[in-house]
């Protein structure tokens, strides 16, 4: 079976069972399907929507020989099929996405995989057990797709809560979890290599069988993964209650919370425009407003001017895709909108 095929089987059935909507409050989602996008570095317009045949998702990875880098969301999501899904759109948890890239030059690009066979290690010996995941080669790095077992995702209709439920688990339970589960395999990453730490829910993988619009290398998969049912595993070792959400519903002007945040504390509270900003950046004629509208979230919510300064620059190189997007803002502008924005606030 083709690399496609068995991509297009995995994730179409990620959600499990089709649910309908409940008092508990679950999300319908657009089950049989695979959600794709792709992106030109040159500064086009992007595209989206969903794959309902492996010979669909087959046409998108066609694709990237004409300079789109092609993507697919690993967890399910609902909604219009024809838009890029953000988190209010995904169902469940059935995923967790390990990216690791390759920094500076001087190593072969395969050698990624090798490194995220450490990483891997590192998960294993701190969760106690072995992992099956799906090992990708993504033409400029390594991702690991560690499958779940489908976690419903529960929306709360009045005041949130932090507790799993027998019924399904909150976004911020799945993001918080992830997050704090990057963030320590990324002290594990061997040197010259980067471990992405984003951790929102509709995180994009690269599409196999689809090309690297920089290096031109073919994305490929080296390794079939299967469940492990460690979702409950995964909150108990790393979920913690979310210190700087907490103090950021409380922060105010003259607060000792006050400008004390990191963006990343503050993440699942952006606008999607923001959110799309960071993790995917922004054609050449929008990023300059795309900037000032991410500083000015920022501050609002009380993140600090060096931590803001952090985001914009991460937005501006646009990570997820890979190398800088041509002409980027650069450290002067960027440095002149935060001295605006904080100045004025």
């Amino acid at each position: 079976m083709s690399d496609i095929k068995k991509t297009f089987n995995i994730l179409a059935k990620s959600g499990g069972q089709k649910r309908p909507i409940t008092p508990i409050g679950y999300r319908e989602y657009i089950p049989d399907c695979v959600r794709w996008f792709a992106k030109r570095p040159s500064g086009h317009p992007t595209l989206g929507g969903v794959a309902k045949t492996p010979e669909e998702l087959e046409s998108v990875a066609a694709a990237s020989v004409r300079g789109w880098d092609s993507y697919i969301q690993l967890n399910p999501s609902g909604s219009d099929p024809m838009k890029r899904a953000n988190a209010a759109m995904v169902t469940h948890w059935s995923f967790i996405l390990l990216d690791l890239d390759l920094v500076g030059s001087g190593r072969l690009l395969q050698s990624s995989l090798l490194a995220m066979d450490d990483v891997i290690l590192a998960a294993e010996e701190e969760l106690e057990m072995l992992l099956t995941p799906t090992v990708v080669f993504t033409g400029h790095g390594a991702q690991a797709w560690i499958h779940l077992s489908p976690n419903p995702i529960i929306i709360h209709k009045g005041k949130p809560e932090g507790t799993a439920s027998e019924f399904g688990i909150t976004k911020e339970i799945a993001e918080n979890t992830t997050r704090n589960f990057l963030k320590f395999l990324a002290k594990k990453v061997p040197n010259g290599y980067r471990l992405d730490i984003l951790a929102d829910l509709p995180r994009l993988a690269r599409l196999p069988r689809s090309s690297h619009s920089s290096t031109k290398q073919l994305a490929y998969i080296s390794q079939w993964g299967f469940k492990n049912d460690i979702s409950k595993l995964l909150i108990d070792k790393f979920y913690t209650p979310i210190e700087y959400e907490i103090k950021s519903d409380i922060a105010f002007k003259g607060s000792p919370a006050w400008g004390q945040l990191d963006w990343r504390d503050v993440y699942g509270r952006l606008t999607d425009k923001a959110k799309a900003y960071m993790d995917y950046g922004s054609s050449t004629g929008a990023r300059h407003d795309n900037a000032w509208h991410l500083a000015t979230l920022l501050e609002e919510k009380g993140v600090s001017y060096n931590r803001s300064s952090e985001a914009l620059r991460i937005a501006d190189k646009n990570p997820q895709i890979g190398p800088a997007q041509p002409d980027p803002l650069g450290i002067d502008e960027r440095i002149r909108i935060l001295l605006q924005v904080y100045k004025e606030n």
